[in-house]
């Protein structure tokens, strides 16, 4: 076998890793989802591609850069009206991806925040709910600060930051998607 053969099976082979995953996680947030609200909601699954200057905007917002350029992004309707939000997003911890979803009631201020997969060897103890509970009812203007209105974990500071900065900069995006932005979401159903 050529190199160049090899290559091109290795990079497929990542590729349909890469989506599996992709596939596993998406669904594991609609699971957290339903466990916040009921098995009588809808739940719309969109691929957000992030718009330059508002995905810019965000970052700038909670001093922190997006891990992609995509979020995937929900609505979560019941009886045909939406009564909610979420966002699945990555971070990146010490030197592995959390992917987290927070969940916004229908006004935009945070539901829940939960952690959705967790990759590092130390650290774990953000995926406390008591931790996580801090972040309920936060909106855009609220203090979201280390030390501050949110505490921190004792062997877990790049964690604690880098999901403090999570927060911030999806309650940014999510505030601020207007109807230039919400054209850009892809159904994935």
């Amino acid at each position: 076998m050529t190199l160049n053969k090899f290559a091109k099976i290795i990079f497929l082979i990542l590729s349909i890793s890469k989506l599996l995953l992709a596939g596993e996680l998406t669904e594991k947030a609609k699971e957290i989802i339903i466990q916040n609200y009921s098995n009588s909601i809808e739940i719309i699954t969109y691929k957000l591609n992030l718009d330059n200057s508002l995905k810019n905007k965000s970052e700038i917002f909670a001093q922190q850069r997006f891990f992609s350029n995509f979020v995937y992004y929900y609505e979560i309707k019941e009886n045909n009206k939406i009564i909610g939000y979420a966002i699945l997003d990555n971070v990146l911890g010490k030197v592995k991806p959390i992917t987290y979803l927070v969940i916004f009631n229908d006004v935009l201020s945070v539901k829940s925040v939960n952690v959705v997969k967790y990759r590092e060897q130390y650290g774990g103890a953000i995926e406390n709910n008591d931790w996580l509970n801090q972040f309920n009812q936060k909106t855009i203007s609220s203090e979201i600060e280390l030390g501050k209105s949110i505490d921190g974990i004792s062997g877990a500071t790049i964690s604690v930051k880098a999901m403090i900065k999570g927060v911030k900069r999806l309650l940014y995006l999510i505030n601020n998607l207007g109807e230039d932005e919400r054209d850009l979401l892809v159904s994935i159903e």
